[in-house]
């Protein structure tokens, strides 16, 4: 009895390996499940690196100099669009210097 047991046991968790490895061989499933969240994962550690804050630093301070520099108010409300729609999601506390925080919390308020 106790034999039996065993080997349903044991085929059980190769059919439950082979049904796995078949799945992924045939690209259903896991991927398409936990791709997405292992993506949003790499996304995020990415997003906290000080490479890509210094980089939307310096993409803000690039905007800001082309928002001041231009004169016609129907340019400068399309880069104070192009700030909030690139600098949506954002943190103003993640900016280094005061006239940057500023200037991101005038543009996403609509000033």
């Amino acid at each position: 009895m106790k034999i039996k047991f065993i080997l349903w046991s044991l085929l059980s968790v190769v059919g439950i390996i082979a049904v796995a490895a078949g799945m992924e061989f045939l690209g259903i499933g896991w991927l398409r499940f936990f791709g997405v969240r292992r993506q949003d994962a790499h996304r995020e550690v990415f997003k906290a690196t000080r490479s890509w804050n210094a980089a939307k630093e310096q993409e803000l301070l690039k905007l800001r100099l082309e928002y001041i520099r231009e004169e016609d108010p129907v340019v400068r409300e399309a880069i104070a669009f192009t700030i909030r729609h690139k600098f949506a999601d954002y943190s103003v506390d993640k900016l280094d210097t005061p006239e940057l925080r500023d200037f991101l919390t005038r543009m996403k308020m609509g000033d």
